[in-house]
């Protein structure tokens, strides 16, 4: 992974607007601030996951000396809530001490927030010459009633956005940044309609997702993001493969890469494309000439190209399909593959999420 290139709030934008780059089209992570005097950290935003963590000074895990670490008693605001908490991700299992102190998020200051900072990071979670230093979570604690831990649970309660929502715009790797918008959408993001869909529990940014399916590259295709053609209804008539027998819980997750399914559908629909089963790997010479993945999510219909859809490792020049098979998961994960060129907004007040089209695309 490359080097730290996190950036702050422009004095000239919105100072609710928080510019996050891009880490080869599979991290975006921007920067933080922790205590009084500020404390600077590049953070993956996260809409996966409810806490905020960051490296702590005494965490002795070789991950945590390449990063910026917090120091308790550097802030004047910092408070030691005396009890220990842990996070495991699917890549690895942070350790650490709870504490609270202001955090600073673009123009937004929030008090006595909850926070872990790192005793030990587990060797498998990577973070050695990662671009990030910690994980900000952006979903709720569970029930968003009785959260008291998440930073989205800090926000609501004090009051800090007009509007409880939040906008995430991807970059991609021709582009120097994206961003974050709190408290309101921003329309000049997106073209077109914004879609709107509810959560199916609230405290998390899972929807409904009907299907996925892949379209050959016969069929054509003019557009990557439409309306549903309700002929397309009638499956026997659809080119497609790994259709889903019913819907399915999918959570849109702006910390996870690619698009994690069940284990049957996405070996169905990397054996289409043409990947290797057992690897995902495709040779690069092909993805010109593959079809689209079409999302199906309440009737509305989201078509991820080649580019989308299979990674390009440019160092190593190896392809590798963006589809993830997974046996343990009993929901769908959409993460960047599938988020790169919509604007997606979560609004939690009213417990939904709208996807527009990106305005670059």
């Amino acid at each position: 992974m490359s080097k730290r290139h996190g950036i702050g709030v422009r004095a000239t934008e919105d100072p609710n607007t928080v510019y996050i780059r891009n880490s080869a089209n599979t991290y975006y992570y921007g920067d933080l601030f922790l205590g009084t005097p500020k404390q600077k950290f590049s953070v993956l935003f996260d809409t996966g996951s409810s806490k905020l963590w960051v490296p702590g000074v005494y965490c002795k895990s070789p991950a945590c000396f390449q990063h910026n670490r917090f120091h308790p008693k550097m802030s004047s605001a910092f408070q030691n809530l005396y009890r220990n908490d842990s996070i495991t991700y699917g890549t690895g299992k942070i350790n650490g001490m709870l504490g609270s102190d202001t955090v600073y998020i673009g123009g937004i200051s929030l008090y006595n927030q909850k926070f872990i900072y790192t005793t030990e990071q587990d060797s498998n979670f990577e973070l050695p010459g990662s671009c990030f230093d910690g994980i900000l979570g952006l979903s709720f604690n569970g029930d968003p009633s009785i959260d008291d831990t998440s930073p989205i649970s800090s926000i609501t309660k004090q009051r800090k956005l007009q509007r409880n929502v939040f906008g995430i715009q991807l970059s991609d790797g021709d582009k120097s940044y994206g961003r974050i918008t709190f408290g309101r959408v921003d329309d000049s993001l997106y073209k077109g309609k914004m879609y709107w869909f509810p959560v199916v529990e609230k405290g998390s940014w899972k929807l409904m997702m009907d299907d996925i399916n892949y379209e050959k590259p016969n069929i054509k295709s003019c557009t990557e993001f439409i309306k549903k053609n309700r002929a397309l209804e009638n499956k026997q008539s659809q080119n497609k493969s790994g259709n889903l027998d019913k819907p399915v819980h999918a959570l849109i997750d702006s910390g996870t890469s690619f698009i994690l399914g069940k284990w049957e559908v996405i070996n169905k629909l990397n054996h289409e494309i043409g990947a290797d089963i057992n690897t995902g790997f495709i040779s690069c010479s092909k993805i010109n000439t593959l079809g689209m993945l079409i999302i199906n999510i309440q009737g509305i219909l989201f078509k991820l190209s080649s580019k989308e859809y299979i990674y390009h490792n440019k160092i190593t020049n190896t392809c590798q399909s963006a589809l993830i098979p997974k046996r343990d998961l009993s929901y769908w994960v959409l993460g960047n593959s599938f988020m790169g060129k919509l604007y997606s907004v979560f609004d939690f007040d009213n417990h939904k999420i709208g996807l527009g089209k990106d305005l670059n695309y």
